[in-house]
């Protein structure tokens, strides 16, 4: 990755190494920036950062564990509904305020540079800092650019994209590929997975499964878990799993697992997922590159559905997409809309990956008792 090149302060005192980070909304923004944020404070201790996100509890929760304890700024940004116009007016007061919100922090501050991560929040700074005269850098996680980014990057901004096809979208002297921010390290890998199932409580001798909703969780997927579960006992005697089943779902899943005699861990939302992967046979989950990403630098088999929408972007069938083309061997994409009607489908691709693992296992067994 082209290392970022800093200006010099715009003004002494004692903030002149401030950077600012923008991203907001969910996870997928905002932890690879933290890891973009620690990055830098490590290469130089004297850095301080400032965040701006959105303020959904989410995001102040997630902000609020990382270990460089960034000065946080919460921006009152509302999403846009060009059809109701109560909406669509309050929409543009918040975007008003966000920007000179964003405007005084950044002065007040000094920021050097703006470093955002797309999405609707990084608007109201990016503007502000083009206002101040503040280099922009823009994060392209996706595989194609969302509209803010795309907006954005007619300021003239440094953009540098994680799948080299996003060059495409942009012009080629403002464009640098980088590789995508993951927060974990080599060193995390040699935990060992039988080490990271003991610490998890979990069994060496059993295929596990790691399903992932994304930050907020899938009640989708955690749905078709159920079905399968239900649907087909025998299978599913000898498996443990690991779930993250996001804040919006009421199930009590320890009951539920325990009463169909399944080993399992669950948690509503956890900020290092680095010793669940590393435990895992099978990973199920969304689309967002933040995820993708990790659980190929875990080595896993994935399965991937990505979150279909009609009203913004479709940005994880693209990066599901491009991912499948890159790693044919490790991803298997599922349609949303086709498992909707036929779950079995993805049943039956989750049944095979298993007699592979149950083959795994059975062989590490008897060689152990040999």
């Amino acid at each position: 990755m082209k290392k970022i090149k800093y200006t010099k302060s715009l003004s002494a005192g004692k903030n002149n190494n401030a950077i600012a980070f923008v991203g907001g909304k969910s996870g997928g923004h905002i932890i690879p920036a933290l890891t973009l944020a620690q990055q830098e404070v490590k290469n130089n201790k004297t850095t301080h950062i400032l965040f701006f996100s959105t303020s959904s509890a989410l995001d102040k929760k997630i902000i609020s564990t990382s270990a460089i304890a960034p000065t946080h700024i919460p921006l009152p940004i509302t999403p846009v509904n060009v059809k109701n116009p109560l909406q669509l007016i309050w929409c543009c007061l918040s975007f008003i305020l966000a920007f000179f919100k964003s405007l005084y922090h950044l002065k007040k501050f000094r920021a050097q540079r703006v470093i955002s991560m797309g999405g609707l929040v990084s608007l109201p700074v990016c503007f502000a800092a083009k206002l101040l005269r503040i280099p922009i850098s823009i994060y392209e996680l996706n595989a194609v650019p969302g509209k803010a980014v795309t907006l954005l990057a007619k300021t003239g901004a440094d953009i540098y994209t994680c799948f080299k096809k996003t060059a495409q979208f942009f012009p080629k002297n403002k464009c640098l590929f980088s590789a995508y921010p993951i927060r974990y390290s080599a060193n995390t890998l040699k935990i060992g997975k039988q080490k990271a199932l003991k610490e998890i409580g979990l069994s060496p001798n059993k295929p596990t499964i790691l399903i992932l909703g994304g930050s907020q969780g899938s009640i989708f997927i955690n749905t078709l878990i159920k079905q399968w579960i239900v649907s087909q006992p025998e299978q599913v005697k000898n498996v443990q799993i690991i779930h993250q089943t996001g804040s919006y779902d009421t199930t009590d899943w320890n009951i539920f697992y325990a009463t169909h005699g399944i080993s399992a861990h669950s948690f509503t939302y956890q900020d290092n997922l680095g010793i669940y992967y590393q435990a895992a046979d099978i990973i199920i989950c969304r689309s967002g590159a933040g995820t993708l990403f990790e659980s190929i630098f875990f080595k896993k088999f994935i399965i991937t559905i990505p979150l279909q929408s009609s009203a913004t972007t479709n940005h994880q069938v693209d990066n599901a997409n491009a991912f499948k083309k890159q790693y044919p061997h490790l991803i298997w994409v599922m349609n949303q809309k086709m498992l909707k009607k036929f779950p079995e489908e993805l049943f039956g691709v989750l049944n095979s990956l298993l007699d592979i693992q149950y083959a795994s296992h059975t062989t590490q067994k008897n060689k152990k008792t040999f």
